[in-house]
Protein backbone atom coordinates (compact mmCIF):
# COMPACT_ATOMS: atom_id res chain seq x y z
CA UNK A 1 0.00 0.00 0.00
CA UNK A 2 2.61 2.28 0.68
CA UNK A 3 4.49 1.44 -2.81
CA UNK A 4 1.22 2.24 -4.25
CA UNK A 5 0.94 5.46 -2.40
CA UNK A 6 4.41 6.66 -3.53
CA UNK A 7 3.80 5.94 -6.63
CA UNK A 8 0.87 8.31 -6.96
CA UNK A 9 3.26 11.32 -5.69
CA UNK A 10 5.53 10.63 -8.06
CA UNK A 11 2.99 10.32 -10.74
CA UNK A 12 1.38 13.35 -9.65
CA UNK A 13 4.73 15.29 -9.41
CA UNK A 14 5.96 14.22 -12.76
CA UNK A 15 2.10 15.83 -14.25
CA UNK A 16 3.00 18.81 -12.36
CA UNK A 17 6.45 19.22 -14.11
CA UNK A 18 5.29 18.02 -17.55
CA UNK A 19 2.90 20.58 -17.78
CA UNK A 20 4.83 23.35 -15.97
CA UNK A 21 7.93 22.78 -18.20
CA UNK A 22 5.64 23.10 -21.49
CA UNK A 23 4.39 26.41 -20.00
CA UNK A 24 4.69 29.95 -21.27
CA UNK A 25 4.91 31.06 -17.66
CA UNK A 26 7.88 28.81 -16.88
CA UNK A 27 10.53 30.72 -15.65
CA UNK A 28 14.59 30.15 -15.35
CA UNK A 29 14.17 29.63 -12.03
CA UNK A 30 11.88 26.62 -12.72
CA UNK A 31 14.67 25.00 -14.98
CA UNK A 32 16.93 24.75 -12.37
CA UNK A 33 14.23 23.71 -10.05
CA UNK A 34 13.31 20.98 -13.09
CA UNK A 35 16.83 18.99 -13.69
CA UNK A 36 16.94 19.14 -9.60
CA UNK A 37 13.73 17.34 -9.31
CA UNK A 38 14.76 14.69 -12.29
CA UNK A 39 17.99 14.16 -11.03
CA UNK A 40 16.78 13.66 -6.95
CA UNK A 41 15.29 9.77 -7.90
CA UNK A 42 15.76 7.83 -10.78
CA UNK A 43 12.22 7.34 -10.56
CA UNK A 44 11.58 10.64 -11.91
CA UNK A 45 12.97 10.07 -15.46
CA UNK A 46 10.81 7.24 -16.00
CA UNK A 47 7.51 9.19 -15.13
CA UNK A 48 8.32 11.86 -17.55
CA UNK A 49 8.81 9.12 -20.66
CA UNK A 50 5.39 7.42 -19.31
CA UNK A 51 3.70 11.38 -19.12
CA UNK A 52 5.41 12.12 -22.50
CA UNK A 53 4.29 8.93 -24.00
CA UNK A 54 0.27 9.19 -23.25
CA UNK A 55 1.28 12.75 -24.50
CA UNK A 56 1.84 12.08 -27.94
CA UNK A 57 -0.30 8.56 -28.33
CA UNK A 58 -3.08 11.16 -27.41
CA UNK A 59 -2.82 13.01 -30.46
CA UNK A 60 -1.34 10.37 -32.98
CA UNK A 61 -4.31 8.00 -31.50
CA UNK A 62 -6.76 10.72 -32.84
CA UNK A 63 -6.29 10.51 -35.73
CA UNK A 64 -6.97 7.08 -36.14
CA UNK A 65 -9.10 5.85 -38.37
CA UNK A 66 -9.38 2.62 -36.58
CA UNK A 67 -9.68 3.99 -33.39
CA UNK A 68 -12.07 7.10 -34.77
CA UNK A 69 -14.85 4.34 -36.20
CA UNK A 70 -15.05 2.53 -33.10
CA UNK A 71 -15.27 4.97 -30.25
CA UNK A 72 -18.31 7.16 -31.26
CA UNK A 73 -19.95 3.73 -31.13
CA UNK A 74 -19.33 3.11 -27.68
CA UNK A 75 -21.12 3.97 -24.30
CA UNK A 76 -20.24 3.46 -20.54
CA UNK A 77 -18.82 -0.43 -19.61
CA UNK A 78 -23.00 -0.17 -17.74
CA UNK A 79 -24.08 -0.10 -21.09
CA UNK A 80 -26.97 -2.63 -20.91
CA UNK A 81 -26.48 -3.32 -24.78
CA UNK A 82 -23.90 -6.17 -25.64
CA UNK A 83 -22.88 -5.41 -28.94
CA UNK A 84 -21.81 -1.83 -27.92
CA UNK A 85 -19.58 -3.09 -24.93
CA UNK A 86 -18.53 -5.66 -27.43
CA UNK A 87 -17.29 -2.47 -29.63
CA UNK A 88 -15.53 -0.65 -26.81
CA UNK A 89 -13.73 -3.53 -25.77
CA UNK A 90 -12.68 -3.55 -29.50
CA UNK A 91 -11.99 0.11 -28.97
CA UNK A 92 -9.81 -0.82 -26.07
CA UNK A 93 -7.88 -3.17 -27.81
CA UNK A 94 -7.38 -0.88 -30.92
CA UNK A 95 -5.94 1.77 -28.88
CA UNK A 96 -3.40 -0.58 -26.80
CA UNK A 97 -2.05 -2.16 -29.71
CA UNK A 98 -1.64 0.92 -31.19
CA UNK A 99 0.42 2.07 -27.83
CA UNK A 100 2.18 -0.81 -28.08
CA UNK A 101 3.56 -0.60 -31.49
CA UNK A 102 4.02 3.17 -30.54
CA UNK A 103 6.11 2.33 -27.98
CA UNK A 104 7.61 -0.30 -29.53
CA UNK A 105 9.22 2.32 -32.14
CA UNK A 106 10.18 4.53 -29.54
CA UNK A 107 12.30 1.49 -27.97
CA UNK A 108 15.86 2.84 -27.22
CA UNK A 109 18.63 2.26 -29.62
CA UNK A 110 22.42 3.04 -29.24
CA UNK A 111 24.66 4.37 -31.34
CA UNK A 112 28.55 4.92 -31.12
CA UNK A 113 30.76 7.52 -32.66
CA UNK A 114 35.00 7.16 -32.45
CA UNK A 115 37.57 9.33 -33.53
CA UNK A 116 41.28 8.64 -33.36
CA UNK A 117 44.61 10.43 -32.29
CA UNK A 118 45.19 13.25 -34.60
CA UNK A 119 41.36 12.49 -36.54
CA UNK A 120 38.31 15.00 -36.58
CA UNK A 121 34.78 14.26 -37.86
CA UNK A 122 31.18 15.51 -38.05
CA UNK A 123 28.44 12.58 -38.06
CA UNK A 124 24.60 13.20 -37.90
CA UNK A 125 22.47 12.39 -35.08
CA UNK A 126 19.16 10.51 -35.67
CA UNK A 127 17.42 13.76 -34.69
CA UNK A 128 18.93 15.64 -37.24
CA UNK A 129 21.40 17.35 -34.96
CA UNK A 130 25.12 17.66 -35.70
CA UNK A 131 28.10 16.60 -33.54
CA UNK A 132 31.44 17.32 -34.26
CA UNK A 133 34.06 15.09 -32.58
CA UNK A 134 37.89 16.23 -32.05
CA UNK A 135 40.71 13.90 -32.23
CA UNK A 136 40.58 10.62 -29.61
CA UNK A 137 36.91 11.29 -28.61
CA UNK A 138 34.07 8.64 -28.10
CA UNK A 139 30.41 9.26 -28.03
CA UNK A 140 27.49 6.59 -27.34
CA UNK A 141 23.93 7.87 -28.10
CA UNK A 142 20.99 6.58 -27.13
CA UNK A 143 18.14 7.63 -28.80
CA UNK A 144 14.17 6.75 -28.27
CA UNK A 145 11.07 8.98 -28.90
CA UNK A 146 11.12 9.77 -25.59
CA UNK A 147 14.76 11.20 -24.88
CA UNK A 148 17.85 12.40 -26.54
CA UNK A 149 21.17 11.08 -24.50
CA UNK A 150 24.64 10.91 -25.53
CA UNK A 151 27.55 9.78 -23.07
CA UNK A 152 30.51 11.43 -23.71
CA UNK A 153 33.35 8.57 -22.70
CA UNK A 154 36.70 10.46 -24.44
CA UNK A 155 37.70 13.93 -25.64
CA UNK A 156 35.70 16.58 -26.85
CA UNK A 157 32.49 17.21 -29.00
CA UNK A 158 30.89 19.81 -30.41
CA UNK A 159 27.08 19.60 -30.74
CA UNK A 160 24.33 21.56 -32.71
CA UNK A 161 21.13 20.47 -31.29
CA UNK A 162 18.00 20.13 -33.81
CA UNK A 163 15.39 21.65 -31.14
CA UNK A 164 12.56 19.27 -29.92
CA UNK A 165 10.61 20.77 -27.04
CA UNK A 166 9.42 17.24 -26.28
CA UNK A 167 13.30 15.41 -25.51
CA UNK A 168 15.60 17.96 -24.17
CA UNK A 169 19.34 16.60 -25.60
CA UNK A 170 21.54 15.49 -22.33
CA UNK A 171 25.11 15.23 -22.51
CA UNK A 172 26.27 12.50 -19.93
CA UNK A 173 29.97 12.95 -18.56
CA UNK A 174 31.60 11.27 -15.58
CA UNK A 175 31.69 14.22 -13.92
CA UNK A 176 27.57 15.35 -14.70
CA UNK A 177 25.19 16.72 -17.47
CA UNK A 178 24.63 19.23 -19.88
CA UNK A 179 20.90 19.45 -20.99
CA UNK A 180 19.61 21.68 -23.95
CA UNK A 181 16.65 22.10 -26.17
CA UNK A 182 18.04 23.22 -28.87
CA UNK A 183 21.33 24.76 -28.81
CA UNK A 184 25.27 24.97 -29.68
CA UNK A 185 27.39 23.86 -27.20
CA UNK A 186 31.12 22.29 -26.63
CA UNK A 187 31.65 19.68 -23.97
CA UNK A 188 35.31 18.48 -23.43
CA UNK A 189 36.36 16.39 -20.98
CA UNK A 190 39.36 16.54 -19.15
CA UNK A 191 41.17 14.55 -16.49
CA UNK A 192 39.86 16.17 -13.58
CA UNK A 193 36.75 18.12 -14.99
CA UNK A 194 34.17 18.32 -17.70
CA UNK A 195 34.01 21.90 -19.40
CA UNK A 196 30.88 22.88 -21.08
CA UNK A 197 31.38 25.91 -23.84
CA UNK A 198 27.73 27.79 -24.85
CA UNK A 199 27.39 28.82 -28.55
CA UNK A 200 24.11 29.49 -28.62
CA UNK A 201 21.31 28.87 -26.91
CA UNK A 202 21.20 27.83 -22.42
CA UNK A 203 22.58 24.59 -21.07
CA UNK A 204 21.77 23.28 -17.91
CA UNK A 205 24.42 21.74 -15.93
CA UNK A 206 23.60 19.12 -13.28
CA UNK A 207 26.93 17.54 -10.85
CA UNK A 208 27.19 14.13 -11.01
CA UNK A 209 27.32 13.74 -7.52
CA UNK A 210 24.98 15.78 -4.88
CA UNK A 211 26.99 18.79 -3.29
CA UNK A 212 26.19 21.00 0.24
CA UNK A 213 25.30 24.57 -1.68
CA UNK A 214 25.82 23.32 -5.38
CA UNK A 215 22.96 22.07 -7.40
CA UNK A 216 21.46 22.62 -10.92
CA UNK A 217 22.95 25.89 -13.11
CA UNK A 218 22.15 27.44 -16.27
CA UNK A 219 24.80 28.66 -18.54
CA UNK A 220 23.77 31.02 -21.29
CA UNK A 221 25.70 32.37 -24.67
CA UNK A 222 29.28 33.27 -24.39
CA UNK A 223 29.35 31.54 -21.29
CA UNK A 224 32.04 28.69 -20.09
CA UNK A 225 30.92 26.18 -17.11
CA UNK A 226 33.08 23.80 -15.47
CA UNK A 227 31.92 21.10 -13.70
CA UNK A 228 34.80 19.24 -11.00
CA UNK A 229 35.49 16.00 -9.17
CA UNK A 230 33.94 17.49 -6.22
CA UNK A 231 31.06 18.66 -7.47
CA UNK A 232 31.17 22.16 -7.61
CA UNK A 233 29.93 24.75 -11.19
CA UNK A 234 31.95 27.68 -12.17
CA UNK A 235 30.36 29.82 -14.78
CA UNK A 236 32.14 32.52 -16.56
CA UNK A 237 32.95 33.86 -19.98
CA UNK A 238 34.28 31.46 -22.64
CA UNK A 239 36.79 32.47 -25.85
CA UNK A 240 34.74 31.39 -28.65
CA UNK A 241 37.25 31.96 -31.34
CA UNK A 242 38.93 28.44 -30.35
CA UNK A 243 35.65 26.61 -30.18
CA UNK A 244 35.00 27.88 -33.61
CA UNK A 245 37.80 27.06 -35.65
CA UNK A 246 37.07 23.57 -35.39
CA UNK A 247 40.22 22.60 -37.16
CA UNK A 248 42.67 22.73 -34.81
CA UNK A 249 46.53 23.70 -35.43
CA UNK A 250 47.50 25.14 -32.60
CA UNK A 251 46.65 24.86 -28.45
CA UNK A 252 46.70 27.74 -26.68
CA UNK A 253 46.84 27.52 -22.68
CA UNK A 254 46.44 30.28 -20.33
CA UNK A 255 47.20 29.03 -16.49
CA UNK A 256 47.04 25.45 -17.17
CA UNK A 257 48.10 22.69 -15.45
CA UNK A 258 50.38 20.33 -16.41
CA UNK A 259 47.86 17.21 -16.26
CA UNK A 260 45.19 18.91 -18.43
CA UNK A 261 47.89 20.55 -20.75
CA UNK A 262 49.21 17.12 -21.53
CA UNK A 263 46.25 15.42 -22.08
CA UNK A 264 44.98 17.49 -24.57
CA UNK A 265 48.34 17.44 -26.45
CA UNK A 266 48.54 14.16 -26.24
CA UNK A 267 44.92 13.61 -27.92
CA UNK A 268 46.94 15.20 -31.28
CA UNK A 269 49.85 12.99 -30.98
CA UNK A 270 50.86 9.24 -31.60
CA UNK A 271 53.47 9.62 -29.08
CA UNK A 272 52.48 10.11 -25.46
CA UNK A 273 54.25 13.09 -23.44
CA UNK A 274 54.40 11.14 -19.73
CA UNK A 275 54.96 13.51 -16.55
CA UNK A 276 56.03 12.75 -12.98
CA UNK A 277 52.65 13.42 -10.65
CA UNK A 278 54.49 15.39 -8.49
CA UNK A 279 54.35 18.42 -10.72
CA UNK A 280 50.83 17.08 -12.14
CA UNK A 281 49.03 20.73 -10.86
CA UNK A 282 52.04 22.78 -11.92
CA UNK A 283 50.31 25.84 -14.32
CA UNK A 284 51.86 27.52 -17.41
CA UNK A 285 50.51 29.53 -20.72
CA UNK A 286 51.85 29.27 -24.33
CA UNK A 287 50.24 28.74 -27.38
CA UNK A 288 51.74 25.00 -29.20
CA UNK A 289 52.13 23.79 -32.58
CA UNK A 290 49.92 20.58 -32.94
CA UNK A 291 51.91 17.42 -32.86
CA UNK A 292 55.42 19.03 -32.20
CA UNK A 293 56.11 17.16 -29.30
CA UNK A 294 59.67 18.50 -28.73
CA UNK A 295 58.65 22.06 -29.27
CA UNK A 296 55.65 21.75 -26.48
CA UNK A 297 58.04 19.71 -24.04
CA UNK A 298 61.29 22.10 -24.42
CA UNK A 299 59.01 24.94 -23.49
CA UNK A 300 57.41 23.37 -20.64
CA UNK A 301 61.02 22.49 -19.30
CA UNK A 302 61.92 26.09 -20.03
CA UNK A 303 58.98 27.48 -18.24
CA UNK A 304 58.31 25.45 -15.25
CA UNK A 305 62.42 24.32 -14.85
CA UNK A 306 61.65 20.75 -15.45
CA UNK A 307 63.67 18.37 -17.34
CA UNK A 308 63.14 15.02 -19.03
CA UNK A 309 64.26 10.94 -19.03
CA UNK A 310 63.10 8.52 -21.60
CA UNK A 311 61.45 5.31 -20.99
CA UNK A 312 60.19 2.97 -23.31
CA UNK A 313 60.74 5.51 -26.09
CA UNK A 314 58.24 8.02 -24.19
CA UNK A 315 59.51 11.31 -23.11
CA UNK A 316 59.04 11.71 -19.19
CA UNK A 317 59.00 15.29 -17.68
CA UNK A 318 60.41 15.23 -14.43
CA UNK A 319 61.29 18.02 -11.67
CA UNK A 320 65.03 18.72 -12.38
Amino acid sequence: MRSWYRFNLLRRDASWWFSRMRSDAKRDSDARRFLSWLNSDESNAHHMEMMEMVWRLSGELKSDNAVNRVLPLTRPIGSRHPIRRALLAASLVVVTVCASLQFWRLSTSETAFTTLVGEQKEYELPDGSQVFLNTASSIRIRYSGLHRAVFLDHGEAMFSVTKDRWRPFVVNTKFGTATALGTRFDVFLRPSSVQVVIVDGTVGLQPAISSAGESSRIARSGELAVIDASAHVLIGRADLAPILDKRVQHLDFDRVTIADAVAEFNQYSLVALQYDPSIANLKFSGVFKVGDNQAFADSLKATLNLTSTSRNGQTILIKR
